[in-house]
């Protein structure tokens, strides 16, 4: 067995203050929410490998259970507590730096179903610090070979913020409201308005580990970008009545029921 090599003085601080000292398993497969006592686990099983990808903070119980083996039942396994890491995380991330009990109902995240019907975008609020929340048109797009693309998209009436300004937190909040891996996440951005009207691919130079994005960069898409992702811009965005309808073709298969997870 390989020597135990621990993790940074700042990686553990990173993985702590991420977790809240919350253990995953507990928090989503037991509906256990309040911090527990624990230890951080090595993913990989490796305890020479300290990186902070591959740490988690797990209750005593889960980290036996994770460390242990079993010859009768399925284990956890590496993907899911990963999974349940990273949710954690985001999660965390997107409530602010206070217990939600703590914290004014005002400030507390909006919870409504969305993404129910395809073809569809949805109305999504986002909180930015400082005040000036803003009100967006989201939809999401789930391409076949994994990856899911989500529009962001800004149209008139937003009391707040412009999402430009906001993108790194929008995020954020999407990523948590809805469990979507980040690294697995394609972020477009459009202006429904004459003076702009161009669809735009967002990227982030670092997202760290509690999905917090940093450092945009705005790149327009080209006709090659859009085939890529399998997709095609239409004119502009329709409402009739209360609904919006979405702005982008699709050129793959995709269903026209319902598609939230």
């Amino acid at each position: 067995m390989p020597p135990r090599r621990p993790p940074t003085a700042f990686d553990e601080k990173q993985l702590l203050v991420a977790s809240r000292r919350k253990c995953c398993l507990c928090y989503y497969l037991d509906g256990r929410q309040e911090r527990r006592r624990g230890q951080i686990a090595h993913l990989n099983g490796d305890r020479a490998d300290s990186r902070l990808e591959n740490l988690v903070w797990l209750c005593l119980e889960h980290h036996d259970e994770y460390d242990g083996s079993t010859s009768q039942s399925k284990g956890l396994t590496a993907a899911e507590v990963r999974h349940y890491r990273n949710r954690l995380h985001t999660e965390m991330d997107a409530i602010g730096p206070e217990p939600i009990a703590k914290r004014d109902r005002t400030e507390r995240p909006w919870h409504y179903p969305l993404w129910q019907v395809a073809n569809q975008p949805e109305m999504f609020a986002y909180t930015v610090p400082g005040g000036m929340d803003g009100v967006c048109l989201i939809e999401r797009i789930n391409i076949p070979d994994g990856r899911i693309v989500v529009a962001c998209m800004q149209v008139a009436g937003n009391p707040g913020r412009s999402i430009t300004n906001s993108i790194e937190h929008i995020c954020a909040q999407i990523c948590a409201r809805f469990a979507i891996p980040a690294d697995r996440t394609v972020w477009l951005e459009y202006y429904d308005e004459p003076h702009y009207g161009e669809w735009k691919l967002v990227t982030f130079k670092k997202i760290l580990l509690s999905c917090n994005f940093s450092c945009p960069i705005w790149t327009p898409l080209t006709e090659s970008m859009w085939k890529n992702l399998g997709l095609r811009p239409k004119s502009k965005i329709v409402r009739k009545g209360l609904h919006y309808f979405s702005p982008i073709a699709k050129q793959l298969d995709w269903p026209t029921e319902a598609i939230s997870e």
